[in-house]
């Protein structure tokens, strides 16, 4: 079950196969995939795929928050390897968020299990 919170946020759907985010593109929102698997990877010299993670069901993408925190464009590439589902947060929403946790002292991964689903 999806944590209320992000229930308030758009949610969208990426076919597989398709380009989430490109290298160098500024990024914009948070998504949480809450259905579905994206593949984060970068390429070599040669152009071959070096595949750094990937991002499945109630995961967001370390990349993109590190991009949103310091409003730094996207380093890799992120293509959805299956059908995705994701609710969209908006980055000033975002990072409102994140400075909350840290001015209450909480670390994300403290808020994380507490809206985890039991």
């Amino acid at each position: 079950m999806l944590p209320e919170i992000l229930q308030q946020y758009p949610e969208i759907q990426v076919p597989a196969d398709q380009t989430v985010l490109s290298q160098g593109q500024h990024c914009e929102n948070c998504f949480v995939i809450t259905q579905g698997c994206v593949k984060v990877f970068g390429r070599s010299a040669e152009g071959r795929e070096l595949v750094l993670y990937r991002i499945n069901s109630g995961e967001i993408c370390v990349l993109t928050t590190a991009c949103l925190l310091s409003n730094d464009s996207f380093p890799a590439e992120a293509i959805s390897e299956t059908a995705v589902t994701a609710r969209v947060i908006p980055c000033r929403i975002f990072a409102a968020y994140w400075v909350s946790l840290k001015v209450s002292g909480n670390s994300f991964s403290t808020v994380s299990a507490s809206a985890s689903p039991t």
